[in-house]
């Protein structure tokens, strides 16, 4: 049997090649983690090169390269990062050298416009230009009428593009060896004549490939243990075992210089998330079934989605404008909903494939650590206490704890009420459960057959809990409880003010004083705008409660 940590370290080295390829197979080899590398060390370099390329210009008598004035308004370095940008993408494609240098020239043009557009167009359409949820055809059509109605681009002549990318391409040769001169035969009209090409030097492949191989041994799928995690004692190595895996930072989210002065003082932190790693788990096999089964059964539910997609529409052939923008945008809807949904399925696919694994372990252990801002979050991926409702029912303590009184109960049946999504005050919950008892029991009964637990805020969650409201109605007080019951704060950010404040009434606010019904802080604060704007009784403020605001 292959061990956690080997099938960490494989399926992280697949990810990581998968992700490499992926890049490469759409043009955009430079955001490769390889090629950032490159740039990060060969751009200043290329820019230092550039700079004094063009001092000697502007502080001689000599006369400048035409092609040169098209960027001498140019950071020197920002002339090295797109010429080395576009170089990288474009370098396994053995374009001719006129040609590679062409698109080098072109990527400045695109520059230059781009800078212009910054200066001419209004916010409004800067702001449509950088959404990302649109194909780049779309962005560039969008572009191009904007710039119609606007100061229109000169665009450059194509020589003077081309002397500019071939100057720039060879002092990438000359300066950083990542490419030389490849011959080849062309055959054109009937004639066999040598042509030449870009090729990547020998040197640059061979430490492409030594980097992905070393960078893929430092990738892991983060999954959970079956043995207590390593104790956190200082700002790296804990939660996994340091000499099977790449050690893990205690804080992320900022570079760890910033925490090194004060690593002494986070042994309070260290100590929370140590006790709260060592918590045994386990899957819960009922649970594991019911999904299983929804699964085959193509049943849409929570997070199991839609398992076909919507058909596109036929390609428009009207000549009408507004019904061609009427048909594009439905066509985008659609594809945008069928990639939702399609990752979605893959979600679910992992959460379901990594439960069937897990079911095997006799506890489950989930290593942790904290962000910068104090937040404790599970390293393990997926299926881990703090995921999504699909995960989350899945998972039971392993430590079971005996349902010995009325408040105990009264616990369970809360959490229920707040996995359907009832508000309200804690009586208000108990009897919300207790009115639906015998649907709660026949969803526990037969899952498959009743549809009523489906409509739950967390249906899976919520299934979970008949699941425990049945066993313990077959068995009474003393039964051992394996349920999570899951507690949120209200208002998080203001809880801990109030508490550092010592301020009561707004601590009231945040359910941090006892009551017997649940106060709303966001609900206090928009009925006092509400009594602001009705007392200002301004033309703005009369607009806006005519808006309305939750």
């Amino acid at each position: 049997m292959i061990s956690n940590t080997a099938k960490m370290r494989a399926w992280g080295k697949t990810a990581y090649r998968n992700r490499q390829a992926k890049l490469r197979a759409e043009g955009e080899t430079a955001r490769t983690t390889s090629a950032k590398r490159i740039m990060n060390t060969m751009c200043p370099k290329l820019g230092k090169r550039v700079e004094e390329f063009i001092d000697y210009y502007q502080k001689t008598q000599a006369t400048t390269p035409l092609f040169l004035t098209y960027v001498l308004d140019m950071c020197p370095y920002e002339i090295a990062v797109i010429a080395l940008r576009t170089l990288l993408n474009n370098l396994d494609r053995n374009h001719t050298i006129s040609g590679m240098s062409f698109r080098i020239g072109k990527a400045f043009e695109n520059e230059a416009r781009w800078q212009q557009a910054l200066e001419t167009f209004n916010p409004n359409q800067l702001d449509l230009l950088k959404l990302d949820d649109r194909s780049k055809a779309m962005k560039l059509k969008q572009f191009y009428d904007y710039e119609s109605v606007s100061e229109r681009f000169t665009l450059w002549e194509h020589k003077h593009k081309t002397a500019l990318g071939a100057w720039i391409l060879e002092e990438i040769r000359l300066h950083t060896g990542l490419w030389e001169v490849g011959f080849r035969e062309q055959k054109r009209r009937g004639t066999i004549t040598p042509e030449r090409f870009v090729q990547p030097t020998s040197q640059f492949t061979d430490w492409v490939k030594r980097f992905d191989t070393w960078k893929e041994s430092t990738r892991t799928f983060n999954m959970a243990l079956e043995t207590l995690p390593v104790d956190w004692h200082c700002l790296m190595g804990g939660g996994y075992s340091v000499e099977d895996l790449p050690p893990f930072n205690f804080i992320t989210g900022k570079p760890r210089s910033w925490f090194e002065p004060h690593a002494n003082s986070y042994a309070h932190a260290m100590s929370a998330v140590n006790n709260i790693q060592k918590t045994p788990w386990k899957i819960n096999d009922e649970m594991l079934d019911v999904i299983v089964k929804c699964w085959e059964m193509k049943r849409v539910v929570g997070n199991i989605p839609e398992f076909g997609e919507i058909d596109e529409q036929p390609r428009y052939t009207g000549d009408c404008p507004h019904e061609l923008r009427a048909w594009k945008l439905k066509q985008k809807d659609i594809k945008t909903s069928n990639v939702a949904t399609k990752s979605k399925r893959y979600l679910a696919c992992k959460v379901i494939h990594l439960a069937k694994m897990y079911r095997s372990y006799s506890k489950l252990y989930f290593p942790h650590r904290c962000d910068y801002r104090g937040r404790i979050y599970a390293l393990p991926l997926f299926l881990h206490p703090q995921g999504s409702d699909l995960a989350k029912s899945l998972l039971d303590f392993h430590n079971g704890e005996q349902v010995i009184d009325e408040d105990d109960l009264m616990s369970i049946l809360v959490h229920g009420a707040n996995m359907w999504g009832v508000k309200g005050t804690r009586d208000e919950r108990i009897e919300w459960v207790n009115k639906r008892k015998d649907f709660i029991l026949e969803a526990a009964d037969n899952p498959h057959g009743s549809d009523w637990w489906t409509e739950a805020g967390d249906p899976f969650s919520f299934l979970r809990f008949c699941f425990e409201y049945k066993k313990f109605t077959d068995e009474g007080y003393g039964y051992v409880s394996h349920l999570p019951v899951r507690q949120d704060c209200s208002n998080n950010g203001m809880q801990i003010l109030s508490l550092l404040l010592r301020d009561k009434n707004t601590g009231r606010m945040c359910n941090l004083v006892e009551e017997d019904r649940v106060n709303d802080l966001y609900q206090v604060l928009a009925d006092r705008v509400y009594d602001v704007l009705k007392k200002d009784g301004g033309v703005i403020a009369q607009e806006w409660m005519k808006y309305g605001f939750s």
